[in-house]
């Protein structure tokens, strides 16, 4: 029972951390973040071990011993995290003396370019396997996840290019759908334009981490104090809400669906999405029992990581698998990242520690920091309104998903962000007479 005190404590810091935090939209986002990565890839699995009889498809079970010592392990790196936001509150405060006028985002003509680049980037998935694969593909007959060669390492430019458009369009719905929930409106036809986007990755990838952090930018964007005041709800956006709703859960049951007849193993989506395939803690559980004579080469090549949408190797550069990652692969699965497909991922905590050693917590904080002042300047290019906290959500959403891995594209949001609100903020100047009237930013 000892080992449930960790959760509590982890819980209890949370709760003594968030006042300290509150009074800066950019610290709230972050922390919110944090704490959302921490609960769902490490403390709801954990139960999962620390409870007696483990659901999952392991032929070898997580060893519940070591299992009541990685969770003081999660929750030192969990209060490293929340010591850096706290101490780092004066510096993330970045709001002007002098408020300027809000900014306007033309969500209507945007939602309707990034679902026409979803849908691009859809059909360019399969654009070699015919148009028949692609229908399979959109009515459930099949998944994309079974079509997927997993390479490590982009075959060609035009590989690394659609990689770089994925993420792209990714960061923009998040940004519409962040938007949208700061403004209350996410009964929209521009929000459902943002959502069927999503909707569109997630079918191309056959991956969930697009959805999880939909919803994540939503958390995120109810959390961060810069919503505008209730409006009085009418009947029409209502309906509007619930059949917009009804239209973009089918893809999504049908493709989940889809997934679950191809696999043998796993029968409960639900339970897979929230017990089994975000289990980060059972990776540090195998790190922790498998791993203990590892020696870390420094984490050079890890801190390059979310550099590698910045260096893509067409441009020239190389790209690195950190060691660590190497060795973990070998180890767990027997995958050689190198000359192989497929990879499985330690999970972050697992990251530093394997990288790092005794100093990870310490540089696991210096990380979050790190990124969280990096949000922070988001301010500095354009600090108006909702327009910019739904760009630091937006990016904060990619530091959630990188508590499974470490984000390649991590650096090239916090550059997209500060961009694109720059961009925007542009064009309203030089063409303010056409300039659609938006809702307020």
């Amino acid at each position: 029972m000892i080992a449930y005190l960790a959760i509590v404590l982890a819980v209890l810091a949370s709760v003594l951390a968030w006042p300290l935090v509150a009074r800066v939209p950019a610290a709230r986002i972050v922390f919110v973040a944090v704490c959302a990565g921490f609960g769902y890839w490490y403390w709801i699995p954990s139960v999962n071990i620390l409870m007696d009889g483990y659901l999952g498809e392991e032929l070898v079970l997580p060893d519940p011993i070591v299992a009541r010592d990685a969770v003081w392990t999660v929750l030192v790196y969990q209060l490293a995290a929340l010591a850096a936001l706290c101490a780092l509150v004066p510096a993330l405060d970045t709001r002007p003396a002098v408020a300027r006028p809000p900014l306007k985002v033309p969500v209507a003509y945007i939602a309707p370019a990034v679902l026409a680049a979803a849908a691009a980037l859809f059909v360019w998935y399969f654009a070699d396997k015919g148009v028949l694969i692609i229908v399979q593909v959109l009515t459930g007959a099949t998944s994309a996840r079974e079509l997927a060669d997993f390479d490590n390492f982009s075959a060609s430019v035009w590989d690394s290019l659609r990689a770089l458009l994925e993420m792209a369009v990714i960061f923009s719905a998040l940004f519409l759908i962040g938007y949208a929930t700061l403004d209350r409106r996410l009964a929209t036809l521009a929000t459902g334009l943002a959502f069927g986007a999503i909707i569109l990755v997630f079918l191309g990838t056959g991956t969930r981490a697009t959805l999880l952090m939909a919803l994540c930018v939503i958390l995120l964007a109810m959390a961060s104090g810069a919503r505008v005041a209730p409006r009085r709800a009418s009947a029409g956006r209502l309906a509007l809400g619930l059949a917009l709703g009804a239209v973009l859960v089918v893809p999504i049951v049908i493709a989940i669906s889809a997934r679950q007849a191809i696999s043998t193993g796993q029968t409960d989506p639900i339970l897979a999405l929230f017990v089994v395939n975000n289990d980060m803690f059972r990776e540090l559980v195998f790190v922790m029992s498998q791993m203990q004579s590892y020696q870390g080469d420094g984490g050079v090549a890890f801190v390059m990581t979310p550099f590698t949408y910045v260096t893509p190797t067409f441009l020239g550069f190389s790209r690195a698998i950190p060691d660590h990652v190497l060795a973990f692969n070998m180890a767990r699965t027997g995958i050689d990242l190198i000359l192989g497909t497929g990879n499985v991922f330690p999970g972050l905590v697992a990251d530093f520690r394997l990288a790092y050693g005794a100093a990870g917590p310490l540089v696991f904080a210096a990380f979050i920091g790190g990124f969280a002042l990096a949000l922070a300047q988001f301010g500095r290019f354009q600090p108006r309104g909702l327009a910019l906290a739904a760009a630091q959500c937006a990016a904060a959403a990619f530091l959630f998903f990188s508590f499974r891995n470490i984000h390649p594209g991590l650096v090239l949001v916090l550059v997209a962000g500060p961009a694109g609100l720059w961009l925007i903020g542009r064009v309203e100047t030089l063409l303010p007479a056409r300039w659609p009237d938006a809702r307020r930013a």
